[in-house]
């Protein structure tokens, strides 16, 4: 392709999809067979990006190719077929004829698809009806190919619907900032401002509070102007078992995700637990799966089980078993079909303190602890183990006796590393990250293959996301308060280092790196939560100007304000690692009023942000239900009560609902206002 045909974008080579169409179409149409071309078109992604980098250009060429080379061969085999057919019905002179046919018809280019299906037509009404058939079978033929290659490819503004306002570097979609947002049935506002949504973790109760809340946004008309949807621990659930579904739009699948919640998430899979002893159970695709990971040098922690748990319970089956598909599958089934890029959140520990022991008693005196009758628990900063008072010294890092007199220091509060999963890629977001489907593989395999599934299995993911939920279950089972939930797979995955089977359900998740750029093996990652519940990192950093959050996190009601400060010093803890500045929250507004508004100065950004959050909290006259209170009694909202209750469900989803709804005009009203500060 001519050089002119090609323009820089921030620094980069890029062919606009209308350009690139219209070169396929009328210069390689004769070297491929539409349908194979269609499925190259599916392949890379060609309507949703609206561009391609020259790299991906000469990728699409070299697919081109490769199709090129097979058609070759299909020539002479329906030249065979042709012949054989032939001489069935018409001996030596019917095997030329429709030996001939077959490799006019194996051979006529794409510009002739229309002869091929009159001289198909044709042949085979001919043969059936006689010399008249000839004519009706070839007029048949030619009118339904026509009328199949105008509806294949679809109309040419379809391919430049989102091309003014790509983005490519990052090879997602980021929007186009004029579209307009409707403010009421007959006013409109002009958005020109990057948006994004994003949604707090809390476990089934944010799982279920995301989607009611995404139908209120598609409803209002706003979340097909977002640029990316980032998630939370149970957030995530509900994102990825949204995107691997077949339902159209987020209100139809809100039933289906309540059906999904039939099962007691606290409990294993009834097959799993029968596997320890069933010979045909232990084949089910858990335990290969587990095999396969060891196998491969992978650890295989709780983390994982409690990922092949949520992905049993909340996912269908294609996202499940041997064939589960990846990361690097989702993006060709990018949400809600408007190219807006999910982003889901883990974090690695970068400075960690230590392992605090769950022991019931003083590890140096052995005393009884406890609220009324017995000691005070502490933790020493410097060993993690549990003490009394008696035994530790309180200090601004409260230290042991052990640790004082041996002169250890307290070690550093943990700090967390933020990363993104998204379709295209994995990594720290401030960071080099890799392809997503290749992340997980060793450095020694070919990173330049692409996975059929589109790398690690998306439900096992769900378990590092979710993994907040397991760190209690590993404190119950070093507190000897449950057995079964771990044993029913220690003795199918038993580790060969040591000879405790139970060990290697409590380590970490843990990931090879692909690329030869990381210096190390491993990367542990865990819930997101642990730093903070609100995923605003990742699209602060990439500079989005409107944050539309709803918090799900599960707030004392009695304490709210307190609980309320106490999370947001969390949230600019992080944001201030990643460079953010200007950060102000307003903590009354947060908690009394049933949205907010707040503002931050993203790193690289010379204005700043704005935030609209919403919470569960019961701060309007008209709703009924009360999510916080639900949470604090152990209902359904309790992050540590997973059962489903149908009743509670519904009464979650028309609270968030309604609440969403109620507040769109005032959003819009905010959003207007901020387009026009910008000007």
């Amino acid at each position: 392709m001519e050089k002119e045909a090609f323009e820089v974008c921030d620094g980069t080579e890029i062919i606009s999809g209308e350009r690139l169409r219209d070169y396929v179409l009328n210069e390689k149409k004769s070297e491929v067979n539409r349908e194979e071309l269609q499925n190259c078109y599916a392949r890379h992604d060609m309507e949703r990006k609206g561009y391609l980098t020259r790299e991906e250009f000469l990728g699409f060429m070299n697919d081109l190719a490769l199709i090129k080379e097979r058609q070759t061969n299909y020539i002479s085999s329906t030249a065979a077929v042709g012949a054989g057919g032939g001489f069935l019905i018409g001996g030596p002179i019917g095997a030329a004829l429709f030996g001939g046919l077959g490799a006019a018809y194996g051979a006529l280019s794409s510009d002739w698809r229309n002869m091929q299906m009159s001289i198909a037509g044709a042949a085979t009404l001919g043969l059936m009806i006689g010399p008249g058939g000839l004519l009706v079978g070839a007029a048949l033929g030619g009118i339904g190919q026509s009328y199949g290659d105008q509806s294949y490819l679809g109309e040419p503004k379809t391919w430049n619907r989102f091309e003014s306002k790509a983005h490519f570097g990052e090879m997602e979609r980021l929007g186009d900032p004029y579209q307009d947002i409707s403010n009421d049935q007959e006013e409109s506002i002009e958005q020109k401002a990057k948006l994004s949504i994003c949604c707090s973790g809390g476990g089934l109760r944010a799982a279920t509070a995301f989607l009611a809340f995404l139908a209120e946004l598609e409803d209002a008309n706003i979340l097909s102007r977002a640029t990316h949807v980032a998630t939370c621990s149970g957030s995530c659930w509900s994102l990825v078992a949204l995107l691997e579904s077949d339902e159209q739009n987020v209100k139809e699948f809100l039933p289906v995700f309540g059906q999904r919640l039939e099962s007691d998430l606290r409990l294993p899979r009834s097959a799993w637990r029968s596997g320890v002893s069933d010979e045909k159970a232990k084949e089910a695709w858990i335990f290969n799966r587990f095999a396969a990971r060891r196998n491969q040098g992978h650890v295989v922690g709780i983390a994982d089980i409690w990922g092949a748990h949520l992905s049993a319970s909340l996912l269908k089956d294609k996202a499940q078993g041997p064939g589960a598909y990846g990361l690097g599958a989702l993006r060709n089934n990018q949400v809600f079909g408007q190219g807006i890029t999910p982003i889901f959140t883990a974090v690695e520990a970068v400075n960690s303190g230590p392992v605090w022991s769950a022991s019931t008693k003083c590890e140096i005196c052995n005393s009884t602890f406890g609220i009324i009758i017995g000691k005070n628990r502490h933790h020493c900063r410097a060993c993690g183990m549990s003490v009394c008072e008696t035994c530790s010294v309180k200090e601004e890092q409260r230290r042991c006796k052990n640790c004082i007199a041996n002169n250890q220091n307290a070690l550093e509060r943990t700090s967390w590393r933020w990363w993104e999963f998204t379709p295209h890629h994995v990594g720290p977001v401030t960071g080099t990250k890799t392809p997503s489907h290749i992340f997980g593989r060793r450095k020694s395999e070919d990173i330049t293959k692409i996975s059929s599934t589109g790398g690690e299995p998306v439900g096992q993911l769900l378990g590092v996301f979710g993994s907040a939920m397991c760190a209690t279950i590993e404190r119950y089972e070093a507190a000897g308060a449950i057995s079964e939930t771990t044993a029913f797979l220690a003795r199918a995955i038993a580790d060969p280092s040591t000879s405790d089977p139970g060990r290697s359900l409590l380590r970490p998740s843990s990931f090879h790196y692909g690329p030869e750029i990381f210096a190390d093996s491993f990367v542990f990652l865990g819930d997101a939560g642990f730093s903070s519940n609100l995923p605003l990192i990742p699209v602060l950093y990439r500079g989005s100007d409107i944050v539309i959050c709803l918090d799900s996190s599960g707030y004392t009601p009695l304490t709210l304000r307190t609980s309320i400060a106490r999370e947001v010093a969390r949230a600019i803890n992080a944001l201030q690692d990643i460079g953010c500045t200007r950060i102000h929250f307003d903590i009354d507004a947060y908690a009394n009023d049933p949205v907010s508004f707040h503002t931050v100065r993203p790193p690289n950004k010379s204005s700043d942000s704005l935030l609209i959050i919403l919470t569960l909290a019961k701060n309007m006259e008209d709703l009924d239900f009360d999510p916080l209170a639900n949470a604090a009694s152990g209902g359904f909202c309790a992050n540590s009560s997973a059962s489903y209750e149908s009743a509670d469900y519904n009464r979650l989803v028309s609270f968030v609902r309604h609440k969403v709804r109620s507040q769109i005009p005032l959003i819009k009203k905010r959003i207007e206002d901020f387009n026009k500060n910008q000007l």
